[in-house]
């Protein structure tokens, strides 16, 4: 570009909808006078990212759908010519087939020599389509080889598994809710609910947001003590519980028959009973018409 000269994009971050067009104005200011550029957008200038292909590069500027026009054609500007413009409108066109997702087009700056240069990139939303960038684990679970589940406690980037004393945690399965696209630990892909992992020492939990982007949850597993005997979470049909002391109160909706209903619980012990029938978490139903002893 000439000595002090810059050229400018007066909007670079563009959403459009499908079938639509969406405009902006490039413009030259500064630096020695009478030097014209031409703008235009070469193939291979124009990639998208989206959920399902990341970075792909176009052949030419009108794949995807996406048409790219200028006002003049071809845009040609300059500083102080009477020849030449200082701006041009560029009007960016998608069409009813163009992938909803994020595009980065990237003007080319050609002075009379050819010498070309890049300028600052378009963003182009299509349909709204900001890509989510929600990476994060909103509950998480272990499940030991017995049935056991143990519900984890999320503070922050952190998650605190407390298991029953005797459970071997070389071989649990995690159960998690998260926000992203993808999990992984140790650069394995995981799969909810089946994917066995170690956890003698703290693991790395990494979410993959739709952007690409990342998080780190940090995993770590204690092992109750053998005389512990807690109930740590309780639900009944996934209504959420009130622990208090060795009180646990579950406000059901009005209406609910209370015959056959199913807890779902965590606990620091080995053994849950009620009226001497082992309960399993997750699949044991009882009669709560009158209230129950878990022992």
């Amino acid at each position: 570009m000439p000595t002090g000269s810059t050229v400018y994009i007066t909007n670079n971050t563009m959403p459009v909808e499908i079938g639509q067009s969406t405009d902006a104005v490039i413009s030259i200011s500064g630096g020695e006078p009478n030097i014209p550029y031409t703008i235009s957008f070469e193939p291979s200038v124009v990639s998208l990212t989206n959920s399902v292909n990341s970075q792909l590069s176009l052949n030419s500027k009108t794949d995807y759908g996406i048409i790219i026009n200028t006002e003049p054609d071809p845009c040609v500007v300059a500083v102080g010519s009477k020849s030449y413009p200082s701006s041009c409108k560029v009007k960016i066109t998608i069409s009813d087939n163009t992938p909803a997702g994020k595009y980065l087009i990237t003007p080319i700056a050609t002075n009379q020599a050819g010498a070309q240069q890049s300028l600052s990139p378009i963003t182009v939303l299509v349909n709204g389509s900001s890509i989510s960038s929600s990476k994060a684990i909103k509950s998480f679970a272990l499940k030991s080889s017995n049935g056991t589940v143990s519900t984890g406690i999320i503070n922050g980037q952190n998650i605190t598994v407390t298991v029953p004393y005797g459970t071997n945690i070389t071989n649990l399965v995690a159960e998690y809710v998260i926000t992203g696209v993808s999990v992984s630990v140790n650069g394995v892909v995981q799969v909810d609910a089946i994917t066995a992992n170690d956890f003698t020492s703290p693991l790395k939990y990494v979410v993959k947001a739709s952007d690409g982007s990342t998080a780190v949850s940090t995993v770590t597993v204690i092992v109750a003590p053998s005389n512990a005997n807690n109930i740590l979470t309780y639900s009944l049909n996934g209504i959420p519980g009130v622990i208090t002391g060795n009180n646990i109160a579950v406000m059901m909706p009005y209406g609910t028959d209370l015959s056959s209903l199913i807890a779902t619980f965590a606990t620091t012990g080995v053994k849950v009973s009620v009226d001497n029938v082992t309960q399993v978490s997750g699949v044991t139903a009882n009669s709560f018409v009158s209230p129950l002893e878990y022992k």
